[in-house]
């Protein structure tokens, strides 16, 4: 796995401050020069995609890997992990192969269900 994208949803009236948090905490928490991090927001989502960069070409790189997102991990559903619900401080950015697994929860109070973290292994197409 080489790229991560997580989404938490705000609770009502909070995106501002979740945006702010996620800014300030949790990408933060990732630190790693050599992952390129980007936020986006839609209405009340905050989205943010890890990827590492100078990965190789590995489409079988990262095969069963735990990727969950958190202490839900077990409970993702589908092909690649799904979703699964927070989980605390997460992975050093620097562990294995791939970007960080987990991003921190978000307060509780700034969320209005638990984020949802799917990982993806890039797939370069021959020239």
């Amino acid at each position: 796995m080489d790229t991560l994208m997580w989404e938490a949803k705000a609770a009502e009236g909070r995106g501002a401050e979740l945006l702010r948090w996620m800014l300030d905490e949790g990408v933060r928490a990732i630190a790693d020069p050599r992952v390129r991090t980007e936020v986006f927001v839609a209405g009340d989502r905050v989205v943010v995609i890890l990827v590492r960069e100078g990965e190789s070409d590995g489409a079988a790189e990262g095969a069963g890997e735990d990727t969950g997102a958190g202490a839900g991990a077990g409970a993702g559903a589908g092909a690649g992990g799904g979703a699964g619900a927070g989980g605390g401080a997460g992975e050093d950015a620097g562990a294995g192969a791939g970007v960080a697994r987990r991003l921190p929860d978000p307060p509780e109070e700034l969320i209005d269900r638990a984020p949802h973290a799917w990982p993806f292994t890039r797939v370069n197409l021959a020239p």
